[in-house]
């Protein structure tokens, strides 16, 4: 017999050894498997009964965090080990004895504030640098931001269109929409201003001014689609109508530089300045059909009354010191939601010494544009909310509200309120730890009536600013770290 047929049977029962070790693995595999399958439908029965007994309380499940999640779902386990040791639970529902009611009524009040929280629900991160200004459109359906990059981006909310918008040539400072949502007017640092066409992504005119310097904010009439006005870092507020030449058709000229422009419901507009100034001015068409042809621009001195060309005139309704030590102004806002009578009410303003104020405008805010001269008065300071966290530091920060529906009717308690009894005022900040911060103000009337309702936290640098959505519960950030966030909230009722 050959060396070569001798080997054969031996190489046949090493490949049968071998077949056989790995079906012994194999069999040990599946049965390792099998244990920890077992175990992972045990985990699965175990947390289907705790998130059970979370709806039972009221917790919504899909509106919190994971982390959040699990560290409810461990204290609705420690309560039910604890009031089975003294009661029982029955049907899903957790019956304590007197000897509890401290872990019961706490855990309560974690669930009611774990529902009405605001959570991530988009990002945003199209812009190559940081995002400095960001808005609603008046419907909501669209965001229009501006960047460091010179560009600006405009996108809606299911993600399907998206606009780039360059031709600025330096940062852009401020964006906001035409009443009727059409057009996006963006003001740079070049010294100008620019008109977008949303629905074709094209550029109308380019609006200037022949002063050296920054255009520094920018805010359309909230009536008339053709007139916009932007602040000046030269103490210029001008006014444009883009049926005109592209040129100011009004220089209203300040005595020191403008940060920030506000147009009330009423028609009037508000600008804070670089000396913690606040002023209103009425500026009124005295005549029905002005020609925008007619290049009617003038330089005044402020004044209780200014005249600026045969066809318009402005008034100053009132003006105040409104911060300590003539703190800059960095943005002020007014809520845009709400009753409709009480829209413009309350002013929120932004500034450098790190104080979030709120000035009441009392009956100046049923004000309304006309021919006859407003009563002047002077808005009073209804709350101011000192932080060791929220911080302007030098920065153009921003802030925002929401105002439900039903807001100014009978105070209720922090728990008892639903959405549409709730005012919120939201800020960005410049403090270290990159979060956005929302405040419950609702009851600013009363002393210590206000306080931190959330930290809104993801961002990785300075949030510049927030924005409330026009119509829902939904905020959008902006910030440092090149990106927009839009949070949601579904846990008021």
């Amino acid at each position: 017999m050959s060396a070569t047929a001798s080997k054969a049977p031996n190489r046949k029962g090493e490949e049968a050894d071998i077949l056989q070790a790995e079906n012994l693995e194999l069999k040990q595999a599946l049965a390792k498997m099998a244990h920890e399958n077992k175990a992972l439908k045990m985990q699965l029965k175990h947390v289907a009964t705790l998130l059970d007994r979370a709806k039972h309380a009221g917790l919504e499940i899909d509106n919190y965090d994971l982390v959040a999640g699990l560290e409810l779902m461990k204290n609705f386990q420690e309560s039910v080990v604890e009031v089975n040791t003294t009661s029982s639970v029955v049907k899903g529902d957790i019956k304590t004895s007197s000897e509890h009611p401290s872990r019961t009524e706490n855990l309560q009040e974690q669930v009611r504030e774990q529902k009405k929280k605001f959570t991530p629900r988009m990002e945003f991160d199209e812009h190559q640098s940081s995002v400095f200004c960001a808005k609603f459109s008046p419907d909501g359906t669209l965001v229009a931001s501006g960047s460091f990059d010179k560009t600006v981006r405009v996108f809606d909310m299911s993600e399907k269109k998206k606009l780039k918008l360059e031709g600025h040539s330096m940062m852009i400072s401020s964006v906001s929409w035409s009443h009727d949502g059409q057009i996006v007017a963006s003001a740079s640092y070049d010294s100008s201003c620019r008109l977008w066409d949303v629905s074709t992504g094209q550029e109308g005119s380019s609006f200037g001014c022949s002063k050296n310097g920054f255009m520094l904010s920018n805010v359309w009439h909230l009536t008339d689609p053709n007139i916009f006005l932007a602040s000046h870092s030269s103490s210029s507020v001008y006014w444009y109508d883009k049926r005109a030449p592209p040129k100011p058709q009004m220089d209203l000229q300040h005595d020191c530089m403008v940060n920030t422009l506000h147009m009330l419901p009423s028609g009037q507009v508000v600008f804070g300045d670089q000396h913690g100034v606040i002023t209103t001015i009425d500026v009124r068409m005295t005549t029905s059909s002005p020609d925008p042809t007619t290049d009617t621009s003038s330089k005044r001195e402020s004044s209780p009354e200014l005249s600026t060309g045969k066809n318009k005139s402005t008034s100053v309704v009132s003006s105040f010191q409104a911060t300590t030590g003539k703190a800059q102004i960095s943005h002020l806002s007014t809520p845009m939601t709400g009753p409709e009578a009480n829209r413009g009410r309350f002013l929120a303003v932004n500034a450098y010494d790190n104080i979030l104020r709120i000035y009441d405008r009392g009956s100046l805010a049923s004000e309304t544009e006309g021919h006859g001269k407003p009563e002047a008065a002077e808005p009073k300071l209804a709350c101011q909310l000192n932080s060791s966290e929220f911080q302007n530091n030098g920065f153009p920060i921003e802030s925002s509200f929401w105002v439900g529906e039903q807001a100014y009717g009978r105070l209720k308690s922090s728990e008892e309120r639903t959405w549409e009894e709730t005012i919120l005022l939201a800020t960005g900040s410049c403090g270290e730890n990159s979060v956005a911060y929302v405040y419950d103000v609702t009851d600013m009337r009363r002393d210590s009536g206000t306080y931190l309702f959330q930290k809104l936290s993801g961002h990785t640098d300075i949030v510049y600013g927030v924005h409330c959505h026009p119509k829902l519960p939904l905020l959008l950030t902006y910030s440092a770290d090149s990106t927009v966030k839009i949070w949601s909230n579904k846990g008021f009722t």
